[in-house]
C-alpha cells in the first residue's frame, strides 16, 4: 500500500471521475490501458497516470494476458471490494477491503 495513503488522499482519489470509471470498468473484467482509454474517453497518458496511482494505493492489480493482436499485454483489475468511511472526533478513518478474487 502507498505510504502516502491517508483518509483525505483516498477520498480525493475516489473523487476523480476517471478513477471511478477505471474501478467500475475493471470490476467486471480485466482491461488494458487502451481499452480503458476508449471506454473512459480520456487520453492514454491520463489513463496511465490513474493506473499508476491506483496501483500504488493497492486499489488495482495487474495481470499479464494476451490481447489477440500484439501478443502479451498487461490487463488491470479492480482490487477494491469495499470502503468504510468513519468520521469521529473530527478525523476521517477509511478501511478498505480487497475483493476476494484479487488475493
Amino acid at each position: 500500500m502507498c505510504e502516502r495513503a491517508t483518509a483525505n488522499s483516498i477520498l480525493d482519489l475516489l473523487g476523480n471521475e476517471y478513477v471511478r470509471q477505471i474501478l467500475r470498468l475493471t470490476s467486471t473484467e480485466p482491461m488494458t490501458p487502451y481499452e480503458l482509454e476508449a471506454e473512459c474517453d480520456a487520453s492514454l497518458p491520463t489513463i496511465y497516470r490513474r493506473i499508476e496511482t491506483l496501483t500504488e494505493y493497492d486499489l488495482l492489480t495487474s495481470e499479464l494476458g494476451s490481447d489477440g493482436r500484439a501478443g502479451e499485454c498487461t490487463r488491470y483489475r479492480s482490487a477494491l471490494g469495499e470502503v468504510d468511511i468513519e468520521l469521529e472526533d473530527g478525523e476521517f478513518t477509511i478501511r478498505r477491503r480487497r475483493r476476494p478474487d484479487t488475493g
